[in-house]
């Protein structure tokens, strides 16, 4: 897969103050896929919602680093395939999701800044059929690296 750069959105609830559950979404964004040390076989869009839970050690803390870990459900739309592989597509899967990152607070008020990464573990059946059905795997794994503002409310 491609590196690309999408705009994503958290929403994070507060279970405690060490612990949230937080829902990424991002604007669809295409990549071109490739078969692991072979051919590009195309490119497809990609919505990727990640529920994940998140652990702050240092909840009282200005700085606050957190940790987490979730399930992530990827929707692949819109394929292209090379010319050789028409029609094609991509199966819908289930993967895991890393992350770790800080909360950096913004003055006294309700904002702040954040900076994260996230290690996505993303599989996809390809299925083409020019002259036949052709199947394969490919296992996408990108690494997701974000800055963003957000509020407290």
């Amino acid at each position: 897969m491609d590196s690309a750069a999408s705009l994503t959105a958290n929403v994070r609830y507060f279970v405690n103050p060490s612990l949230a559950v937080d829902l990424l979404v991002a604007y669809p964004f295409k990549h071109d896929i490739s078969l692991e040390d072979g051919p590009e076989v195309g490119s497809t869009k990609h919505l990727p919602p990640t529920l994940s839970l998140f652990w702050y050690p240092l909840p009282d803390s200005r700085f606050k680093p957190f940790l987490g870990a979730g399930l992530n459900y990827t929707i692949f739309y819109d394929p292209t395939p090379v010319a050789a592989l028409k029609p094609i597509s991509f199966s819908d899967n289930v993967g895991f999701a890393l992350q770790g990152g800080a909360d950096i607070p913004v003055g006294n008020g309700p904002y702040f800044l954040n900076f994260d990464v996230k290690k996505l573990f993303l599989k996809t059946g390809i299925t083409a059929t020019s002259s036949g059905t052709v199947r394969a795997k490919a296992s996408l794994d990108p690494w997701l690296i974000g800055f963003g503002v957000g509020v407290r409310f």
